[in-house]
């Protein structure tokens, strides 16, 4: 038996660490429009959670083993100076309830940020003002690990010359 501690589960975490969640059950309280204290991405992580525990060991372990292989190669295409320029996501910032209706069509191309969650990097998104159609524009920088004070440094740098967070919406009650 393995002496090795598991972190808690997402579903525990949904529940302030007090036992885990019933995911399934918090679906079907959404869908009936009862309270559940939930979002539907947070529940959707806790369903994926649990059907991925229920998979086998031996696919968890090729998983693994590929995570360890894209480490490595973003650690080699790195080195300790290196920084990849990200897009943010596949599309530009999107009117709010646009991510639940592409959730629901699968188009959700969340791995533009999950990818870096993964293997560890540090991530610094850096706002560039807004777009010709008003929303926010901006990319992330990706760093070694451990080099989080790089993607800051280059950040501030990149914030200077496009600008950074512009307000993309009139204030109401300000003129």
């Amino acid at each position: 038996m393995s002496s090795e501690k598991s972190a808690p589960s997402f579903c525990e975490a949904l529940n302030e660490y007090d036992n885990e969640i019933n995911p399934f059950l918090e679906l079907a309280k959404w869908a009936c429009f009862k309270s559940s204290n939930h979002t539907l991405p947070g529940i959707g992580l806790g369903i994926s959670e649990k059907i991925l525990k229920a998979s086998s060991a031996a696919s968890g372990q090729y998983f693994q083993e590929k995570c360890e292989e894209l480490k490595k190669e973003l650690d080699d295409l790195l080195g300790e100076n290196g920084i990849l320029v990200y897009p943010t996501h596949a599309s530009p910032a999107q009117y709010h309830g646009q991510p639940l209706l592409k959730m629901l069509t699968g188009a959700m191309n969340f791995s533009y940020t999950a990818i870096f969650n993964v293997t560890g990097n540090p991530v610094t998104q850096v706002p560039l003002g807004l777009g010709s159609w008003g929303v926010p524009l901006g990319m992330q920088l990706v760093c070694a690990r451990n080099q989080d004070r790089l993607g800051l440094a280059v950040a501030l740098e990149v914030e200077k010359i496009f600008g950074g967070w512009v307000n993309p919406s009139t204030v109401i009650g300000q003129s």
